[in-house]
């Protein structure tokens, strides 16, 4: 949307905007986008991370194998000296490729997958319990420590509910490991599955279509969440009854969580990496005659950077 970028000393930058909805009379669009700044992991900072790689039969598309290939360049582009990445394979089982290796000797995870075979089903349940022992034995509480998945596909092996999976990342998450998903190809992809993943473990769902997808863009994104500047964060907006007769949030209806855990720090929320911007939709019924403002926007987070939580709020306004 073209919002503008916080300074550091704001920690995070909230933009409203309200427009007459474009088929239903008597119907607004309000849109309320947080945005935080272009700080984050610093480069002290060091980053454990454990790659996830599907190897079954379906992989073998010369395009998704194209794909695979570019995407671990870009991600090894992203490594310093100080990093370490651990790289498993999976299909029926999971097998470690290579594990604890220096950021910059990455270049060889390309030529590591372009030499495993790829054959069999997706035992999807095996391979993240493998990569959560991974990730805790090699676990830095000075790093960023995350898991990212690389796959083309549904889990039709081991069990395969999104809610079972999903909890397992969850206890990641609890101990610091956030998880990642990369789709490799919109067909067949279960988009249930890596979202409800990626949304328990904090982390960020990518799709690459084509190997051209995984480029310059696709490199920021991944860098952005390997420097997470808010985490645990949480958006409260309270409309005002006295202006707006109904409302209704388009979308995020998984992501919503019980008002009273707003402030409720142990009941962790998403991370917003450095520059990037939370979007939520309304669609309102605002009362002409009615009285005040549409309401207010409540924030709460923790600044990456400090530690420290931070609360800011605005208002909505009716014009």
């Amino acid at each position: 949307y073209g919002d503008p970028t916080p300074t550091t000393a704001e920690k995070i930058a909230c933009r409203i905007e309200q427009a007459a909805h474009p088929m239903l009379q008597q119907r607004n669009l309000v849109r309320i986008a947080l945005r935080v700044p272009a700080t984050g992991r610093g480069a002290g900072q060091p980053l454990r991370l454990t790659v996830l790689l599907d190897t079954s039969g379906s992989m073998e598309r010369e395009d998704r194998v194209a794909s695979v290939r570019r995407a671990l360049e870009v991600l090894a582009s992203l490594l310093g000296p100080n990093d370490r990445v651990t790289l498993i394979g999976f299909a029926q089982q999971p097998r470690l490729l290579a594990e604890g290796l220096p950021g910059d000797q990455a270049v060889k995870l390309a030529d590591l997958a372009a030499r495993t075979p790829y054959t069999g089903g997706t035992n999807l349940e095996e391979a993240l319990k493998l990569s959560g022992e991974l990730a805790r034995r090699h676990q830095d509480a000075a790093a960023q420590n995350r898991i990212v998945l690389v796959t083309d596909g549904a889990a039709n092996l081991g069990n395969a509910d999104p809610a079972q999976l999903a909890s397992m990342l969850e206890g990641l998450r609890r101990q610091g490991i956030a998880f990642d998903a990369c789709g490799v190809g919109t067909d067949g992809l279960d988009d249930a599955i890596l979202e409800a993943l990626t949304r328990k473990g904090d982390g960020r769902y990518y799709v690459l279509d084509k190997p051209a997808d995984a480029d310059a863009g696709f490199a920021r994104q991944l860098a952005g969440a390997f420097r997470p500047a808010a985490e645990n964060v949480k958006v409260q907006v309270r409309f005002n009854p006295a202006r707006v007769g109904r409302y209704r949030l388009i979308g995020f209806e998984q992501h919503r969580l019980r008002e009273e855990d707003f402030r409720n720090d142990r009941v962790d929320a998403a991370e917003l990496a450095a520059e990037e911007a939370a979007v939520a939709l309304y669609q309102v019924e605002v009362l002409p005659q009615g009285d005040g403002e549409l309401g207010e926007v409540f924030v709460r987070f923790r600044d990456a950077a400090t530690g420290n939580m931070v609360e800011r709020s605005w208002t909505m306004l009716h014009d």
